[in-house]
């Protein structure tokens, strides 16, 4: 599996991985996630909104799950003495999440944005210096993701820099988006008009097929 960063306005980052367990039975929930090294705090509350909002799209896109528990471990921080706060990671969390549940590797990635209500993707603080922080880490044909309400933020030189490297800078507003264009997941609208389409044809056929009847033994 590639691997998946946080990266942060100081230049630091973690690496982040995702083990999937069996929901205990009896358990309230459908999906939890919590992170190894922090019992509470930011990190958690990120990690947490990032698995419902991905297992919920995953669902609408008619994907077959059962009731899991994500666990998140981070290592290879730099800059220790830096104190890292908030829910920007909460994007990081849902790709590493979404690689596991899904079984789906869609190569290194690096990402930042806040989950926010039915899993639209917020901005963040210091784009520029974390989109920086990730076009070092990822080599080509890698994925840089960040918010698309910070398009407009991003400098133009260094937007030139990613491109030269052959990295694809991803604007998204949704975990949907994400899961349609990084993970090859169909719309869900297109799969439920396939699902008319092929019941419409169904039923036609069966009235085509009683009018022939009626009219054969007429």
């Amino acid at each position: 599996m590639s691997s998946t960063w946080l990266v942060f306005e100081d230049g630091s980052y973690y690496s982040l991985s995702c083990s999937l367990h069996k929901a205990p039975k009896g358990h309230p929930k459908p999906v939890d996630g919590y992170l190894v090294t922090e019992p509470a705090g930011d990190f958690t509350i990120a990690a947490s909104k990032a698995v419902h909002a991905v297992y919920s799209c995953a669902l609408e896109k008619g994907v077959t799950l059962e009731p899991v528990v994500a666990g998140f471990d981070l290592s290879e921080r730099t800059r220790l003495d830096t104190r890292i706060a908030g829910q920007s990671g909460g994007l990081s969390f849902a790709v590493a999440f979404a690689q596991k549940l899904l079984q789906y590797d869609p190569g290194h990635i690096a990402a930042t944005g806040v989950i926010e209500a039915e899993g639209r993707i917020g901005p963040v603080k210091g784009i520029n210096e974390k989109i920086n922080t990730a076009a070092e880490l990822i080599g080509e044909n890698g994925w840089i993701l960040f918010p698309e309400k910070n398009f407009r933020d991003l400098l133009p030189e260094l937007k030139t820099r990613i491109e030269k490297k052959n990295i694809k800078l991803l604007p998204v507003s949704s975990v949907g988006g994400v899961l349609e264009k990084v993970f090859s997941l169909s719309p869900a609208a297109t799969k439920k008009k396939k699902r008319s389409f092929f019941i419409i044809m169904i039923l036609v056929a069966v009235s085509c097929a009683a009018i022939a009847g009626a009219w054969f033994y007429s």
